[in-house]
This record gives C-alpha cells, structure tokens and sequence, in this order.
C-alpha cells in the first residue's frame, strides 16, 4: 500500500480513500485512529488479536445482523491491517492536500496525551468496493468499457412514521410527519445544524418525504426524486463520466444541460429555458430511478429493518434510563447487555409478535408473559386507535392514558428485554443513515444483447462513513 491515498469523502467517525494502486476500492478507517496515529508507533501492541478490534466486531454485527436481510444488495467489506507509520503519512498529506472540509477539520486534530498509548490496538482499515468505478460482486455483467457512466446516491433517509405510545406528549407531531420533514422545519428555524451545511450557504428547505420513496406508488415516487433534486442538500448525489455534478449541496443547471445533451435528450445546439432544463432533468432522473425502486427489493427491505424501531427515539431514552437503574448506572455494563444480545444471535430466532418478526436477535423468555410481546400489544393496539381518527389525532386524554400504560410496561422490563428492545432500535437507527447507490452504464453493443434478456439492474447500498 505504498501508493497515494486520498481522501473521498468523510462522516463523523470514518474516511474514506481511494488509491490508484488499488481501482474500484475504497479504504475506510477509524478517524480516531488517524488523529492517535501521531502519537507515535511500536511493533508491540496491547492486543494484536484483530478479533477483539471495534471495526471487526461492526463487520461481524454486519455480517449477523444486516448482511443475509439486505443480499443481494451489499458486500462484505474486506479487513486490512494497518500500522500506525501509514496512518500517520496518510493524515499529514490529507491536510497538506487541503481537502479536508472546514466543518470537519475539529476531528483531524492530533491526541497528544500518552496515556491514550496504552488504550491503543493494532489499527485495521475496511477494503470496501467503490461502486462509482466498479460493479457489485452480485452483477453478473462484465464492467463497461465503453460509453457512459452514470452513478446515483440517495440517502432515503427513515421511511416510517414513529407510531409509538412512548412518544413524549410534547413531541406529538412525529405521529403525523416524518422525522426528516420535521427536522427540515427546525433546521430552517435555526434549532439544529449539520455538518455539510456550512459549506452550503443558502440551503433551502427540503420539501421531499421519504414516505413518498418508500410508497411503492410510482406518482408518489416521482414526486421524491424531484424534490430531492429541488434541494438535494447530502441526500442526493450525482457523477456522470465520473465527474461530481453535486457542488455545495445542489446541481447547477448547466450541469443537467450538459448531461441532457450528452444523452441526446436535447439538441446539442438547442437554448432552453432554465426551468425547463431542470423539469426535463427531472423527468430524465425520475424516469430512471422509480423503475428500478418499483423493480427491486431494496426498499421494501430496507424499510422492513427500519421498523424494528418500535419505541421511537423517546421511548428508547425511557428504556435506556431502565437498563441503566437495573445496571446501577454503569453505562459500560448497559453496553455490555445490548452487546450480548446482538453478537449472541445465530441459528432460529424466535420472534413472538408481528411488529418485531425482521429482527434478528432473539427475543428474551418468548412466553405468553413476556412483557415485551406486552409491550407489542399495546403498541398495536394503540395503531389502531391512530387509524379509527385519522386523519386528525385521537383526544389528549387517550393518548395520555396510552402514553402512562407504555411507561408502566417500560419500567417492569428485566435487563434482557430491554437489552434486546435497544438492540432492534440501533438496527433501525443504522438503517436509516444508509445510501442506495444506482450504477447506469452504457454497455459494449456487442455485449448488450447477450445480457439484456436474463440480467437484472442491482440497487447497492453503499459502505457509509458516518
């Protein structure tokens, strides 16, 4: 790996470099990892068992949890060994290349205590296929050679209602909209702030719901990916001939011509109307992507993981707060439980109740007692209710009444159910911070009939660095 490294694309924890040494790859790494990495090295680590390594304990929670729920549309990623001298050049020459976003830069800077020494393993990295340059490993086709090349990121995003009775009666609006559309009103109103935001002046609201994408109706769907495109923001993203069409969390309109020309849409001497242009880009987009989404599983998958969310992020905080007393306030044995349940999950597992039937863990004393099918119950019950006064809300008093009963449950949970409960909302929080990445390529003609009878288009997640 003695190669130039450079950096992608980065979230809150992970980076991600791509290596000409290594085309159709990516290198995923621990941020951590790079800003200890100028502590200094040594050939002595305080645990070479790479089994016991954070980054192989989330590859084995994938290969468990998400991989058989989510096939044919992911890949396991492949686990390198690293060392600290590499890690250390790769961190120096990211910020000399100067690519490191400002908004980022706080998470690049070195520890300098020593006592972080001794807390320290031997690094590894997660060898990931970029999907801009190469196929998935589930695509039968051969790689194009020839022609165009076209890459589409979404990030759904979640694509449910939290219809839980545990919802803080403060927050109520949640039974009605969707998380995104709500955290679009307090972006806009200054009450919370992302990242990618302070590279993009002038990011207007969003006015796409991912219950819209995640409907399976096609007018629905359409409407998703245009108003994805109206406001992107870090939801949508674009290469075409793998140039980056997405600058500062939106598309210029010269950008859709050029594509629009290029794919003989328009005439290449034709002058249009700006509005224009951007509708008949939409139409081109759309046209290409709810095909596929009406086609394939992945949503349909995706959002069934992503209801194992059955507590809302409210009541998982109530839920938590009972571990913790049950634990006596140790966080690392509350950790510990969760843990337990989610590497602990292998051959039958018993589910007990419809709302929890994806999950892949097993579900704790499975008995007609288990307060956790009680707690199912209610929640079901509680649905119903929704449904009977849709489209407004049921009376305060019921709802308050519905809300005091959850609690009741919530606070006789026994540590393994409520180990378990905090398991299946991490798995759906994860599933709701994934991209769906479409790979349009021009085929060879002499390949095109040959696989356009048998083969299927694959909708692929793509390796998150968040």
């Amino acid at each position: 790996m003695n190669g130039k490294w450079v950096l992608t694309r980065e979230g809150g924890k992970h980076a991600l470099f791509a290596s000409a040494e290594f085309p159709g790859k990516l290198l995923r790494i621990e941020k951590e990892d790079l800003r200890q990495a100028c502590l200094g090295s040594t050939a002595d680590h305080t645990d070479d068992d790479l089994s016991t390594r954070p980054g192989l304990s989330s590859l084995q929670y994938f290969e468990i949890c998400i991989f058989p729920k989510m096939t044919p549309y992911v890949d396991i990623p492949d686990i390198i060994p690293l060392d600290w001298e590499f890690l250390a050049r790769l961190r120096e020459t990211t910020i000399t290349d100067s690519v490191i976003p400002e908004a980022r830069a706080k998470d690049w800077i070195p520890v300098t205590n020593p006592a972080v020494w001794k807390k320290r393993r031997r690094p590894i990295g997660m060898m990931i296929v970029d999907y801009r340059d190469a196929l998935p490993r589930t695509v039968k086709c051969p790689a194009p050679t020839l022609g165009r090349r076209l890459r589409i990121e979404i990030k759904p995003k979640a694509g449910y209602l939290s219809l839980s009775p545990l919802v803080n009666p403060s927050h109520r609006a949640k039974l009605k909209s969707s998380r995104f559309s709500l955290l679009q009103l307090l972006h806009q109103q200054g009450h919370v702030e992302k990242g990618w935001t302070k590279s993009a002046q002038g990011v207007k609201k969003s006015e796409y719901d991912p219950l819209d994408l995640f409907s399976h109706d096609a007018l629905r769907m359409t409407r998703a990916i245009r108003n994805l495109l109206a406001s992107p923001q870090n939801n949508l993203k674009l290469w075409y001939n793998n140039d980056c069409v997405t600058k500062n969390a939106a598309f210029l309109t010269r950008d859709m011509e050029a594509i629009l020309k290029d794919m003989g849409i328009i005439r290449s001497a034709e002058s249009l109307d700006d509005t224009i242009i951007e509708n008949l880009f939409g139409t081109f987009l759309s046209d290409l992507v709810v095909p596929i989404l009406k086609h394939e599983t992945v949503i349909g998958k995706l959002l069934t993981l992503q209801k194992l969310d059955i507590l809302d992020v409210d009541g998982a905080i109530l839920v938590l707060n009972r571990l913790l007393d049950l634990c006596h306030g140790s966080k690392s044995q509350a950790e510990e439980n969760v843990d337990k349940i989610c590497y602990q999950t292998t051959g039958r597992v018993d589910h007990g109740h419809s709302l929890l039937c994806a999950s892949p863990f097993h579900l704790p004393f499975p008995g007609i007692e288990s307060r956790v099918l009680k707690l199912c119950g209610m929640i079901e019950e509680f649905r119903l209710a929704l449904v009977d006064t849709a489209p407004v809300l049921p009376p305060s008093v019921v709802l308050d009444d519905y809300y005091k009963k959850a609690q009741e449950l919530v606070s006789e949970l026994s540590v393994e159910e409520c180990s378990y409960l905090l398991a299946n909302w991490l798995l759906s929080l994860a599933m709701c911070d994934v991209s769906i990445l479409f790979m349009i390529d021009q085929l060879p003609s002499d390949t095109i009939s040959e696989y356009s009878g048998g083969s299927r288009v694959e909708g692929t997640g793509s390796d998150g660095c968040g």
